[in-house]
């Protein structure tokens, strides 16, 4: 009786296992569910809502029409789906998530139009790329995934990411920048920047306006930055090269070290600075606790840090 059952159990077993292949084979069988090549004339704002898709737009200032390319695969046909419509001179283009989805499902957005156009994305987990815009809005919502930004003027640009790289290039406008984890790669912009993370690496080079940089745990390589504003870290390193000092220009920081070297005439400015447990070093002064210096400015540049070092110099 106990043979018996044992040898149930193990075809049982074996049953099972067999179904569980079977269906993983089966998810990894990718079919065409859907292909669209579509053009739409008088679109001067496009929204995406891309989920998994990689998308990409790229401007053309010989272009008065959108085309719109787009592929969609999945192990499970009948799960997703993408959706668009013209509303107004904007097109919307989803990705529409029937049933319960699952399943493998990769695919593609690719637009070509008009250089002058509004932009509003949010974006899953897909790899982004848009390039040569000219916007009166410009707003970037992304999960995870690699994003690239390159050839964008617009008033404000809002770029916000879960996790994941941004790598934006070439930009006009300010720029209001909020990661939560991951990479922000910003270089050649005209104009100021404000940027918030959580976690990760900021890396801005070539900024003609003023910088605001605020990290939780991570580092801060700054390079050619016209004016150094508030910059602020909770643990971790902030580097600065070939930078200037502003009328407000602040260090702040728990738990890290800022490295500045300045372009700036040094005797230009007052400095205040503090810090409880490391080193200070102005030009050619030194402290242990805290570093005061009036050159007789109207400016002051600050510092405060409670565990780490501050070093400013030529």
């Amino acid at each position: 009786m106990r043979a018996k059952q044992s040898k149930f159990r193990v075809l049982a077993i074996a049953l099972v296992s067999s179904t569980i292949a079977s269906l993983t084979s089966c998810d990894t069988n990718l079919e065409l569910v859907q292909s669209i090549n579509e053009e739409f004339t008088e679109v001067n704002s496009i929204e995406i809502e891309s989920s998994f898709l990689d998308v990409s737009y790229i401007g053309n200032p010989n272009l008065e029409s959108v085309q719109l390319i787009g592929v969609l695969e999945s192990s499970r046909v009948g799960n997703y789906s993408i959706e668009y419509r013209v509303d107004k001179n904007k097109l919307i283009i989803e990705v529409e998530r029937k049933g319960m989805g699952g399943g493998n499902s990769r695919g593609y957005i690719n637009l070509n139009g008009p250089e002058l156009m509004n932009i509003d994305m949010e974006a899953g987990s897909g790899n982004i790329k848009i390039s040569q815009v000219i916007a009166q809005e410009f707003e970037f919502d992304g999960g995870s995934g690699n994003v690239e930004l390159g050839d964008i003027s617009a008033p404000v640009l809002e770029l916000q990411l879960s996790s994941g790289k941004i790598n934006a290039y070439d930009l006009i406008g300010d720029v209001e920048l909020e990661i939560s984890s991951g990479n922000a790669s910003i270089s050649n912009l005209e104009g100021n920047l404000n940027a918030i993370g959580s976690s990760g690496k900021f890396t801005f080079k070539m900024i003609k306006g003023k910088v605001n940089s605020s990290l939780n745990s991570g580092n801060g390589v700054l390079n050619g930055v016209q004016e150094l504003g508030r910059l602020k870290i909770s643990s971790g390193n902030y580097t600065v090269r070939n930078s200037y000092f502003g009328s407000n220009t602040q260090f702040e920081g728990s738990s890290g070290s800022f490295d500045i070297q300045t372009n700036s005439d040094l005797r230009d400015f007052n400095f205040d600075m503090t810090t409880s447990s490391g080193n200070i070093r102005v030009g050619e002064s030194n402290s242990s606790g805290s570093l005061k210096i009036d050159n007789g400015s109207l400016y002051t540049v600050s510092g405060v840090v409670s565990s780490g070092n501050i070093k400013i110099g030529n």
